[in-house]
């Protein structure tokens, strides 16, 4: 994981509160590239509709940067850190950036695509769309708020309030652990998966009425409560020392799709879409493949080709779903899913 703090350059102006917009693709401190021929002040409303390059990092303290669908703020090869603190950030487009910083007087909403180094977040964040991080650190008296899918490299660690109805998943080692002077709440109703190890603190809580996915060790010594199944390699929490509710319970799955076999001209096939549940996109192992996606009703609600194995749900309503996939041999498998 990179330096959380790197150098940035804070937005400087006197003239506070004005709108500016994109007009053409370019730098983000290019006069040129804004309808005021002038460079953004903190304070301003800027509204991003074009592909917007950083040559050094931002620091906001006031008014909004608003990424619409059609724009991208992008830091290229370049290591720079996006801190807000006064300000607000909306992204329903594209956000690439080495490290984003929000402390304690910003906020964040994402309904965009987002990547990223690392994440460390001190103050409200909503995210209904696609984010990705080496590492993730969210601290204590801040609250995040998942409904879409957060995708963690690295480790993920929480000190405040973070709330997870979509799909989560973290590639290395997780921790619901408040070590400052609050408590930490882990609230889960969505899809969890941790590949590493997983910790629940002292009278710290885990809750929700979703499914939690654990490769490694699991220690708890705080709350567990809630509806949640909780898969871990023994089954259990390997060290109890906290309190368990009675309506919590455990199994041994692995994080997959729980795929089905089929065969096809009395050839097994074993494809897997995963993750299963998803919010924005599944993702196929056979690629090049013809889908159609059919409702609980049996009506055709989505159809379309996919030649790297990724098919993009966002559009549909939550719910179950079944999907046929056929192969350029024309041989073919259905699953079911979950969309978020």
């Amino acid at each position: 994981m990179k330096n959380l703090l790197l150098a940035f350059t804070v937005i400087a102006g006197t003239a506070f509160g004005q709108v500016k917009t994109t007009t053409q693709n370019g730098d983000f401190w290019n006069p040129f590239v804004w309808d005021c021929t002038c460079v953004p002040a903190n304070g301003d409303s800027l509204v991003i509709n074009h592909a917007i390059s950083l040559s050094s990092g931002i620091a906001y303290t006031q008014g909004q940067i608003l990424i619409n669908s059609s724009g991208s703020l992008d830091d290229g090869t370049n290591t720079f850190s996006f801190y807000i603190n006064g300000g607000s950030l909306i992204n329903n487009g594209t956000l690439i950036i080495d490290n984003l910083l929000l402390d304690t007087l910003g906020w964040i909403e994402n309904n965009g695509t987002a990547t990223l180094d690392s994440v460390w977040t001190r103050s409200t964040t909503t995210n209904t769309g696609t984010i990705s991080t080496n590492a993730f650190a969210h601290d204590e008296y801040a609250s995040f708020t998942n409904s879409g899918t957060l995708d963690v490299t690295n480790n993920f660690a929480n000190q405040g309030d973070f709330m997870n109805s979509g799909v989560m998943t973290v590639g290395n080692n997780a921790s619901n652990c408040n070590i400052q002077n609050s408590n930490a709440v882990f609230d889960n109703d969505g899809f969890f998966c941790v590949a590493g190890d997983y910790i629940n603190c002292g009278t710290d809580t885990l809750r929700g009425d979703g499914t939690i996915y654990i490769g490694g060790t699991s220690t708890n010594g705080g709350e567990v409560e809630g509806n949640l199944l909780i898969h871990t390699p023994s089954g259990a929490f390997n060290f109890n020392t906290g309190n368990i509710g009675p309506n919590v319970s455990f199994g041994t799955d692995a994080c997959s799709a729980g795929v089905e076999e089929e065969e096809y001209e009395e050839e097994e096939i074993d494809w897997t879409i995963y993750p299963n549940p998803a919010s924005t996109i599944i993702r196929s192992s056979e690629i090049n493949v013809t889908y159609k996606i059919y409702d609980l009703s049996g009506r055709e609600v989505m159809h379309g080709v996919s030649f790297n194995g990724e098919i993009h749900i966002d559009q549909l309503t939550n719910g179950t779903y079944t999907i046929q996939l056929i192969n350029t041999l024309e041989q073919t498998t259905s699953k079911t899913f979950i969309k978020l």
